[in-house]
């Protein structure tokens, strides 16, 4: 399939969320994942500060990492911004929740993930964290930005079709 089709056929989706069946990670885990394409990561960055900035800390762990967890939200650090900058150049939208690499030609879903269900579970390593990142990670569960996630489709030249449903609000990718 060529961009020109590819747009086409994007155009004429009118949903705002896609289903990822059967992924698998880098451990071994198989989940399907349902994404709401139709919110980007600024957004809900925002709305994590605001969460943020109400959360009453019950110790002083918990101020520490909300102190941390906002600073990195507000306040990146030049690493960060550059490679965010980068990760900008790197991609044109053609739709709402996909992005296609222009160097690769691969298309990625991007989107905030409503739902994951594993199918097969993975294979992790154990892990050895501090008090304060523990901390940090139970207060990232309540946030909104840390779902956001991108998913690579494939290459334009591998997918065949796009299927959507009649109401347009299904869309299958064939490949």
């Amino acid at each position: 399939m060529d961009i020109i089709k590819l747009k086409e056929k994007l155009n004429n989706y009118s949903g705002g969320f896609f289903s990822v069946k059967n992924y698998k990670n880098q451990n071994g885990e198989i989940s399907n994942y349902l994404l709401n394409v139709k919110v980007n990561i600024d957004t809900l960055k925002k709305k994590d500060v605001e969460k943020l900035n109400s959360f009453v800390p019950e110790n002083d762990l918990q101020a520490k990492a909300k102190e941390e967890l906002l600073n990195s939200l507000t306040n990146p650090s030049d690493a960060t911004k550059n490679r965010s900058e980068g990760q900008k150049n790197a991609y044109v939208y053609v739709s709402d929740g996909i992005k296609l690499h222009t160097e690769t030609m691969k298309l990625f879903f991007v989107g905030q993930r409503v739902k994951k269900t594993i199918v097969v579970n993975g294979v992790y390593p154990a892990v050895n964290s501090r008090p304060l990142t523990i901390e940090k990670n139970k207060i990232k569960k309540t946030l909104s930005s840390p779902n956001y996630r991108q998913f690579q489709i494939g290459t334009i030249g591998e997918i065949k079709d796009i299927v959507l449903s009649p109401d347009k609000k299904t869309m299958e990718f064939v490949l």
